[in-house]
């Protein structure tokens, strides 16, 4: 594994537990134990982290089995960047809004390109 694909994992964890902490956060001052106590802000954030944990464990997959295939470190590096990219626009965009926005479309949009794109290149490598 190189050390582009260690920072790419680390700065997605890094992500996770932020969005992990800010639940944390509207539960104590939301004093809410379970759920989303009817708190929308919450119920966004809960999303955010939820969705998150569903989707980007298989995109790190993806990614590392691209290099392990041979992807360049660069293209690597250019689509882990995205990925975050597209997963910190999402977590804007429905944290501040659980309708449509640019940032969760185009957030969820950027992630099916990259995955899909990663996706191909390992199958094909």
């Amino acid at each position: 594994m190189s050390d582009t694909f260690a920072w790419i994992f680390a700065a997605h964890a890094l992500l996770f537990v932020v969005l992990g902490l800010y639940v944390i956060y509207l539960r104590i001052t939301g004093e809410v134990g379970i759920g989303d106590g009817g708190n929308p802000q919450l119920k966004r954030a809960i999303r955010a982290h939820a969705n998150f944990a569903e989707w980007i464990p298989i995109a790190l997959m993806a990614l590392g089995l691209a290099e392990l295939r041979g992807v360049s470190e660069s293209t690597i590096g250019i689509l882990g960047g995205l990925l975050l990219l597209s997963r910190v626009g999402h977590a804007i965009g429905l944290n501040r809004s659980i309708g449509v926005s640019v940032g969760r479309t185009g957030g969820m949009t950027l992630m099916f390109i990259v995955m899909a794109v990663t996706t191909v290149m390992a199958a094909l490598a």
